[in-house]
């Protein structure tokens, strides 16, 4: 949860607790949980029966659903839907897209 979002719950302000529907694309992980029929590829679920995934790096673009990543031909969009053997491979250094990241700096 976006800390906006639980200080709004705590002080009962509206504003505050739908502050990614009143400044859109402000705040990268709102842009990077996605909804799975929002994104392009026509999915329903992801590999293993998620409805919500991480959206990539760069997060999707909360009014047009379409990945931010323009720079690197769609590398870091999303691609949780996908099963995992499916991720793409990063050269240098030859690993899985995603791992790193998500051994160093996430739960997940």
């Amino acid at each position: 949860m976006q800390p906006f979002a639980l200080v709004g719950l705590l002080l009962q302000d509206d504003g505050m607790k739908s502050v990614s529907a009143t400044y859109p694309n402000r705040f990268g992980e709102d842009m990077q949980t996605v909804y799975i029929n929002q994104i392009p590829g026509g999915y329903s679920k992801a590999w293993q029966g998620a409805t919500v995934i991480y959206g990539g790096h760069y997060g999707v673009d909360q009014t047009s659903g379409t990945p931010t990543d323009t720079s690197s031909n769609g590398l870091y969009a999303p691609y949780e839907q996908l099963q995992p053997k499916d991720w793409q491979l990063l050269t240098p250094p030859g690993e899985q897209l995603g791992e790193a990241y998500r051994r160093c700096c996430t739960n997940s």
